[in-house]
């Protein structure tokens, strides 16, 4: 009962393939860790144009899915032809493939009866005018130190609209990791260059976040009725988590001062200066 799972996409850490193989066992009624999942080339697989655009769940998601409901109409014809069950009334539940009157059989004793494997490809393309909308609002709220500059971000709320979650820890983790980049984006990481080189020459000056930077967290997650694209209506959660981190602790540290910084990140020294210049007015 082994199901293997091939596709061209690789693992960004994201934890889209945890997604795959939960789709493909829920279609199937397979334990996760009965699923394998293989990442070859596109020599091997369909051309796949790769991981970007929140996208996977969603266009990967569907491929998966529908692979899975070929392979189930296979079972339900390949039990039918075996057992002489009337195909019209042969169906697919909870990995097992049923008739009335009859004893249920599972996907691994029809696969071992039948002698060979089953296989199915679907290859899923969105469309390009298809009609997907995802909302999102970040609130920051911040303490800043009017004698040096210092930004300290206190609390920050992410807000977003959401369909069906389909793996709840690792949605939060997108939000968390989006939040975390965000911040260090705004407040710490500087890659400076002089004449077309690149100054920022480590880690230690580029500066990103580290946990004691990481402000009080507060997640809100607003389903809408209409859910979305992916299956069973989930939506998108990858770039829009990012987005507006930054400009939400610009707005907070305008709120705070009465200075918009117009350059990023807005380090202490770049602060300090505004607000003297706007004391002493040059």
């Amino acid at each position: 009962g082994t199901v293997t799972l091939y596709t061209a996409l690789p693992d960004t850490g994201s934890g889209f393939y945890t997604v795959l193989r939960q789709i493909l066992g829920q279609e199937l009624g397979v334990a996760y860790d009965e699923i394998k999942l293989e990442h070859w080339s596109t020599d091997d697989v369909a051309f796949e144009t790769g991981v970007g655009g929140s996208r996977v769940t969603h266009v990967a998601g569907q491929a998966v899915y529908r692979a899975a409901q070929e392979l189930r109409r296979q079972m339900v014809t390949m039990a039918a032809d075996l057992f002489g069950w009337p195909e019209d009334e042969t169906g697919f539940s909870q990995g097992q493939v049923t008739a009335p009157g009859q004893a249920p059989i599972s996907l691994g004793s029809l696969v071992s009866r039948s002698g060979g494997l089953l296989e199915a490809e679907h290859t899923y393309d969105s469309e390009r005018d298809e009609e997907i909308t995802v909302f999102c609002v970040q609130i920051a709220e911040v303490d800043v130190d009017v004698e040096t500059g210092q930004v300290r971000l206190t609390k920050f709320t992410s807000a977003h609209d959401v369909g069906t979650i389909l793996n709840p820890l690792g949605h939060q983790g997108q939000i968390d990791g989006a939040v975390m980049q965000g911040i260090g984006y705004a407040l710490t990481e500087d890659l400076r260059y002089d004449e077309g080189h690149v100054t920022t020459l480590s880690m230690g000056e580029y500066k990103i976040p580290t946990m004691p930077d990481m402000p009080e967290l507060r997640t809100v997650l607003v389903e809408s009725e209409s859910g979305g694209p992916t299956p069973y209506g989930g939506k998108a959660i990858g770039e829009q988590g990012i987005s507006s981190v930054a400009p939400a602790i610009v707005n907070a540290i305008l709120d705070a001062t009465g200075i918009g910084m117009m350059e990023i990140p807005v380090s202490s020294e770049k602060l300090f200066r505004a607000m003297e210049a706007q004391r002493t007015g040059s």
